[in-house]
C-alpha cells in the first residue's frame, strides 16, 4: 500500500514537472546579441516562420540608415534544427521592411518605409520566399508618422494585419496634421477603405486622443466585421485600452482589458492574445484570454528590446495555423512554445 502510495506521488510529481516545461520554449534559435528582432509571422501551412531582424547602422550622406533583415525558418522538417535563411535586407531609401504578414498565395509581404529628403511615406511590398527581388503589392503610398526612430519624419504603419478571410489589409497609423486612422486596403483593386476611431464612453477629449492603435479583424462576412483594437489614450484617464467592435465605426462593443496591444485572434476564435507590459516596465507578457471564460493568463515573457528595433516595428509574436503554438521574437531570440487549453 505504501509502496503504491509512493509510486502515486511520484507519478504525479511527473506530470507536474512535465506541465512545468510545457510553459517553456520548444524550440529556439539565436541570431546572435547584434540583433533585434520583430514581427514574427506564421505562415498560412505551417511550415515557415519569418521575422525581421534590425540592426547595423550605415552612414550615407547627411541621413543615417538602418538596415534590417527578413529571415525565414523552415518547419517542414519535424525534430530536425533548421538554420534561418536569410531572405532580403532593405535599408529605408529603399523601403525598409516593418510589420510583416503573410499572403494567402503563400508569398511574404511587408509594409517598406521609404525615407528620403524630400518626402517620407510607406507602401506595402510583397516577395516569395525563392524570389530575388520584391514586387509592388498595390500601386499607391501612405503617409503614417511612427514615434520612434532617429528621423522625426519617416513614416510607418503602427500595426498591419492580412485578413486572409477576406483577402484584404488592415493597417493603423497616424499623421500629424490629421491623427489617428484605421484603414481597410481591398488588394485586388488597390482602393482605400477608411474606419472612424471611435471617443470611448466617458471620453470628452478631441478626435486625436487616441495613438499607437493596433488591431486584428475579420470581414469573412462583411455586414457583421470582428474588430480588436487596442490604443493609447491620451486624456485625463491614460493607459491603454482594448475592446471589440461588431461594426466599422470601431465603437466599443465590450472592453476586453484596460491594457495590451497587438491583439491576435487564435485561428479556432477561442482565445485572444495580446502584448502587455510588465508593471517594472522592463518586459512585455504574451497574454492569452478565453474569449469563453474570460481567464487570462500571461503564456510566455519576452525582452523589450523589440521596442527599440526601430523601424523594425510589428507584432513580434504568430499564433500557429492550428493555434496550438506561438511563436514570438524575444531579444536576439525566435522561439515557439505550446499553448496548452
Amino acid at each position: 500500500m505504501v509502496k503504491r502510495s509512493i509510486l502515486l506521488i511520484a507519478a504525479v510529481l511527473v506530470l507536474a514537472l512535465l506541465h512545468a516545461q510545457g510553459a517553456k520554449a520548444t524550440q529556439t534559435w539565436d541570431m546572435g546579441s547584434g540583433s533585434v528582432l520583430s514581427s514574427v509571422v506564421w505562415s498560412p501551412k505551417g511550415d515557415c516562420l519569418a521575422f525581421i531582424a534590425a540592426g547595423d547602422e550605415s552612414e550615407e550622406g547627411e541621413h543615417s540608415l538602418l538596415n534590417a533583415g527578413i529571415w525565414t525558418i523552415s518547419l517542414a522538417k519535424r525534430g530536425q534544427p533548421s538554420r534561418p535563411h536569410w531572405l532580403i535586407t532593405r535599408t529605408r531609401k529603399q523601403g525598409i521592411p516593418v510589420a510583416l504578414f503573410w499572403l494567402s498565395n503563400g508569398r511574404l509581404g511587408w509594409a517598406a518605409a521609404h525615407f528620403s529628403e524630400w518626402e517620407s511615406t510607406f507602401g506595402f511590398t510583397q516577395m516569395g520566399v525563392s524570389d530575388k527581388k520584391p514586387k509592388r503589392l498595390v500601386n499607391r503610398n501612405f503617409d503614417g508618422v511612427q514615434g520612434t526612430g532617429e528621423d522625426a519624419g519617416w513614416s510607418a504603419p503602427e500595426d498591419v494585419y492580412f485578413d486572409a478571410s477576406s483577402g484584404n489589409l488592415l493597417f493603423s497609423g497616424g499623421i500629424l496634421s490629421y491623427g489617428t486612422y484605421v484603414r481597410i486596403l481591398h488588394i485586388r483593386d488597390g482602393k482605400v477603405q477608411n474606419l472612424s476611431l471611435p471617443r470611448l464612453p466617458g471620453e470628452s477629449s478631441p478626435d486625436d486622443y487616441l495613438s499607437s492603435v493596433t488591431l486584428w479583424g475579420s470581414l469573412k462576412d462583411f455586414r457583421k466585421p470582428v474588430f480588436y483594437i487596442a490604443a493609447s489614450v491620451n486624456s485625463n484617464t491614460g493607459g491603454m485600452q482594448l475592446w471589440r467592435s461588431d461594426s466599422y465605426s470601431l465603437k466599443q462593443t465590450k472592453l476586453i482589458s484596460t491594457s495590451g496591444s497587438f491583439p491576435r485572434v487564435s485561428p479556432d476564435g477561442k482565445h485572444l492574445a495580446w502584448l502587455e507590459m510588465s508593471g517594472d516596465g522592463k518586459s512585455y507578457g504574451v497574454v492569452i484570454y478565453n474569449l469563453g471564460t474570460g481567464k487570462r493568463r500571461v503564456l510566455a515573457t519576452l525582452a523589450s528590446s523589440w521596442t527599440d528595433s526601430s523601424p523594425g516595428i510589428g507584432c513580434p509574436y504568430s499564433w500557429s495555423p492550428d493555434g496550438k503554438k506561438i511563436a514570438y521574437a524575444d531579444g536576439s531570440r525566435v522561439k515557439i512554445i505550446t499553448v496548452r487549453p
